[in-house]
C-alpha cells in the first residue's frame, strides 16, 4: 500500500536527519484539511492556505 510506503520513508528521514523518534502509534496520513495539529486547523483559502486556532 502506498500509504505504508510514504509513512515508512518519512519516518525514515525524520529519525535518520533530525534525530527524533517517531511514535507509529500516534502517526497518521490525512489530508491537511482534516486535521487539528497543536490546537490548530489548516483552510484552503483560494490558491493559498489559512492556519486558525480549533474551536476545542
Amino acid at each position: 500500500m502506498a500509504v505504508n510506503r510514504v509513512i515508512k520513508s518519512i519516518t525514515n528521514w525524520i529519525e535518520r536527519k533530525l534525530f527524533l523518534k517517531v511514535n507509529a502509534s500516534k502517526t497518521k496520513v490525512v489530508r491537511l484539511t482534516r486535521c487539528e495539529y497543536l490546537g490548530f486547523t489548516f483552510l484552503k483559502n483560494g490558491g493559498g492556505w489559512k492556519v486558525k486556532l480549533t474551536t476545542k
